[in-house]
């Protein structure tokens, strides 16, 4: 089973050594099925999941991503749950040009009354 407590604060380390604050929403950019989107209005980061709030289309929206026992996570969009949702990450390393970037995917969610791929960069 994930620990996903002790990895998202591994996470927020990393970032952290590298002078990105997780917390700070200019630290991150947001695209929706891989269009430029946003700008991030909100950006929690912590132990207990993730909180964003972004704009698409002059909209304003939140996402929520929370880690659940095992595999998976509670994804929560405007404040609903989304059941079909699903939320991914990854770390990636493109040195020299950036040392570290976290990447929060959001896959499936119902915006717009279609399954888009909403994704969260740090730092953009």
């Amino acid at each position: 089973m994930i620990d996903w407590k002790r990895l998202f604060e591994l996470i927020q380390e990393l970032l952290k050594e590298v002078g990105v604050d997780p917390t700070d929403p200019t630290h991150w950019k947001v695209s929706v099925d891989g269009a430029p989107s946003g700008p991030v209005t909100k950006s929690i980061f912590g132990t207990a999941g993730v909180d964003f709030g972004f704009t698409h289309q002059s909209a304003a929206h939140t996402l929520e991503g929370k880690p659940q026992p095992g595999n998976h996570a509670l994804v929560e969009f405007d404040g609903q749950t989304d059941q079909g949702a699903h939320m991914t990450f990854a770390v990636r390393d493109q040195f020299p040009a950036k040392p570290l970037i976290l990447v929060i995917e959001f896959v499936d969610v119902a915006l717009g009354g279609a399954k888009r791929r909403i994704r969260f960069d740090c730092p953009k």
